[in-house]
């Protein structure tokens, strides 16, 4: 099932295309509770890894994405750098869609993300995504805050599979 956009047009989602970076960018803005990265790093980031990142698009407006990587020690692995729907589309499935989308294209046997302790959404949206995927969803620290060198939360680990 493909999430409506605000037409009730399905949504299309897929590889960015040029001109995504700055749309991303954008939504990570919006979206709230992410850290937000330089337009810059979007931009580049679409340019080098658009086969490891997604987009849900309505027209010409990104309303998801999901950016990302296969781990180079663990190329069966996708581990999500960020994860974002706009606050116009949430509760259509869109977070789910994208990681969805990035898992069978890139044929992933496995998914990791780092998520803070506060982040319940992020939290939920990867539990529902391993019960979807019948994988069992594991946590474990990764990062304490005092492994950043400016105030961060601690990061936690979460690794599913298999998928």
């Amino acid at each position: 099932m493909t999430p409506n956009g605000s037409a009730g047009t399905e949504l299309e989602i897929g590889a960015p295309v040029a001109g995504d970076g700055g749309r991303i960018w954008e939504v990570a803005r919006a979206a709230g509770g992410l850290d937000v990265n330089t337009s810059y790093a979007y931009v580049l980031w679409v340019r080098d890894f658009a086969s490891t990142t997604a987009v849900a698009r309505d027209g010409d407006r990104v309303a998801a994405y999901c950016t990302g990587y296969l781990r180079p020690e663990a190329p069966d692995t996708y581990f999500v750098w960020q994860v974002a729907v706009h606050p116009d589309y949430r509760k259509r499935g869109l977070g789910r869609a994208v990681l969805d989308e990035l898992v069978a294209r890139t044929g992933a046997r496995a998914l990791e993300a780092t998520v803070t302790p506060g982040n319940l959404a992020s939290q939920r949206l990867f539990a529902a995504f391993a019960e979807a995927h019948g994988a069992t969803l594991e946590t474990s620290p990764l990062f304490a805050a005092s492994d950043f060198p400016d105030e961060h939360d601690p990061e936690d680990l979460l690794h599913i599979a298999p998928l």
